[in-house]
């Protein structure tokens, strides 16, 4: 299932709820700790209005276009990354290294 997309969680739940006021996610899907519901609330409050993620759709023959709206912090705090560590032999191969 997609993010944000039908109901993609379980138990199924509506969109929307008092932290994240989402048109997409459900606060169901906020993790239950008291923290992660509040978090979301305050930036919310803080900003004056809600997430506003919009990433333009990539149009070729077959793609109307369009855009991809995500109006909730579940779409960042859902995304991750790789960190690693790693030893150069010296400043010329750690710029190297580092610029790849």
């Amino acid at each position: 299932p997609l993010m944000g997309v039908g109901d993609f969680t379980s138990p199924a739940a509506p969109p929307g709820g008092p932290a994240s006021l989402s048109n997409s996610v459900p606060d169901a899907c906020i993790n239950p700790h008291p923290r992660f519901a509040t978090l979301t609330a305050n930036i919310r409050q803080r900003r004056g209005s809600k997430v506003d993620i919009r990433v333009p759709i990539f149009r070729d023959e077959r793609t109307e276009a369009g855009e991809i709206e995500m109006d909730c912090m579940a779409y960042g705090m859902g995304c991750c990354c790789l960190q690693v560590t790693f030893q150069a032999s010296d400043v010329e191969e750690s710029r190297h290294l580092y610029d790849q």
